[in-house]
């Protein structure tokens, strides 16, 4: 096996004695593949849940919080304040937003799983008068 550029480069930088190359070094029943990923369905909802009461926790935090800015500002009359108070309720309208999504993924993660199993198809073959003739009959 050889050196690459960056072995050779790096043995003339730290003034290293003569080693292997890093290929030969690897030993490849170190190396591991790792486990692929399944998604589990209790998992899923745990998920969920967990970050559903997150989301509405710092909701209900945030609506006490804009109580407390809102009568700061009133009672300073203090543009900084009102700033504050308005990207605050840009932080909960968008922590809104943030739950009505998890929700749809959360649907949308649920109609994956109960797709049809069995699709079945009518499929004519032949002509248009064959298939005139057929309805006729019928």
């Amino acid at each position: 096996m050889m050196k690459t550029e960056m072995e050779k480069n790096m043995e003339e930088i730290f003034d290293l004695p003569e080693t292997k190359p890093m290929v030969e070094v690897i030993d490849e029943s170190r190396v591991t593949p790792m486990p692929k990923a399944t998604i589990d369905q209790d998992d899923v909802m745990d998920d969920y849940h967990y970050a559903r009461e997150n989301l509405k926790n710092i909701i209900d935090s945030a609506q006490q919080s804009i109580d407390d800015l809102s009568s700061i500002a009133s009672t300073s009359e203090s543009p900084r304040a009102y700033e504050v108070l308005s990207d605050l309720m840009k932080t909960i309208v968008n922590a809104n937003k943030d739950l009505l999504e998890l929700q749809r993924k959360v649907k949308q993660l649920k109609d994956d799983g109960e797709k049809p199993s069995n699709v079945t198809n009518a499929l004519f073959v032949g002509s248009t008068a064959e298939l005139q003739k057929l309805i006729k009959d019928n």
